[in-house]
């Protein structure tokens, strides 16, 4: 194939090299990402903030409450009634976990928004 046939390097897959013209598509794809739908940057920073702290909050008051993790190496029947006295508390703080856990599912759609490769704004919805 002659030179001049060849096709422009920007247009091999994950090359570095993006001309000016679709520069600036990316930027505008990215600033419509950020104002389009419900999911936004802030949201989605706003969301990874709150699963950190419900999940630290949750095990710092469960190894408190209900010595978690390590109540897990104990037997059965000492572990069942550390969890009846505790009973009230330890279904909080463990549905409390669960949430932040849950919290990933719109955090990992959001992040799928905010980008501008085309696979993950598939997965992003």
């Amino acid at each position: 194939m002659p030179v001049s046939e060849a096709p422009p390097p920007w247009s091999f897959p994950g090359h570095l090299i993006v001309p000016s013209h679709e520069r600036r598509h990316m930027n505008m794809v990215g600033r419509h990402a950020m104002h389009a739908g419900f999911m936004n940057r802030k949201l989605t920073a706003a969301l990874l903030i709150a699963a950190a702290v419900l999940t630290n909050a949750a095990f710092t008051v469960l190894g408190s409450v209900f010595n978690y993790p390590d109540v897990l190496k104990e037997p059965a029947g000492s572990v069942l009634a550390d969890f009846r006295a505790a009973q009230g508390q330890v279904t909080l703080w463990f549905t409390v976990l669960a949430l932040a856990a849950a919290l990933f599912v719109p955090i990992a759609i959001g992040v799928g928004k905010l980008s501008t490769r085309p696979a993950m704004r598939i997965a992003g919805g």
